[in-house]
């Protein structure tokens, strides 16, 4: 349930920073892929994987990935560089960015976002309300890697895989956020 708080609290966050994410463009996701009905620009949040490297306590390390899909619609493939990934709009924040632009704002936003870890110690102590003692996270996920955009066809998009509509997509992955359990406490 640790992944599942630290999930929602990275819906929370970016939902609240006000990047132009809502609640049909930002979601939780099996995987990357976004729902049928996007349109445009979906940003799935998804599990990102679980290590622990302590005998005597859980001493857990949880990530997880932002996988940032766009649905190109009448942009011409030989446009999709300059009107699409590298856009001059750098600086503006709202849905027109480009494509690097939105992936570079989601990695320096939660890269060590103290604010996403105090959210995920939130739902922690609701989960495990009444419980003697919760141990909740102590440092939050860094900045581990992201792929390069690449081409994907309609099946991306949950579409027919012979349909014209094609899209861009990068999965932008977070490690690390720590979290230290007593073993008597075991939750």
């Amino acid at each position: 349930m640790s992944i599942d708080a630290l999930m929602y609290a990275v819906k929370d966050v970016l939902l609240e920073a006000e990047f132009g994410w809502d609640k049909t463009t930002l979601d939780i996701m099996p995987d990357g892929h976004p729902p049928p009905r996007t349109a445009g620009w979906f940003c799935a949040i998804h599990q990102g994987g679980q290590r622990g490297d302590m005998m005597n306590a859980l001493d857990e390390y949880y990530g997880y990935t932002l996988t940032l899909s766009v649905l190109l619609a009448g942009i011409p493939p030989d446009r999709v560089g300059s009107q699409l990934l590298a856009k001059k709009e750098l600086l503006t924040l709202a849905r027109e960015t480009g494509f690097n632009a939105r992936a570079q704002q989601l990695k320096a936003f939660l890269h060590m976002n103290w604010y996403v870890i105090g959210r995920a110690n939130e739902y922690l102590l609701q989960m495990y309300a009444g419980a003697y003692q919760v141990d909740g996270f102590a440092e939050p996920a860094h900045f581990g890697t992201m792929t390069d955009p690449k081409f994907v066809g309609g099946e991306w998009f949950a579409a027919d895989p012979n349909h014209k509509n094609a899209g861009i997509t990068a999965e932008v992955r977070f490690e690390g956020a720590r979290r230290l359990q007593e073993l008597t406490t075991f939750t």
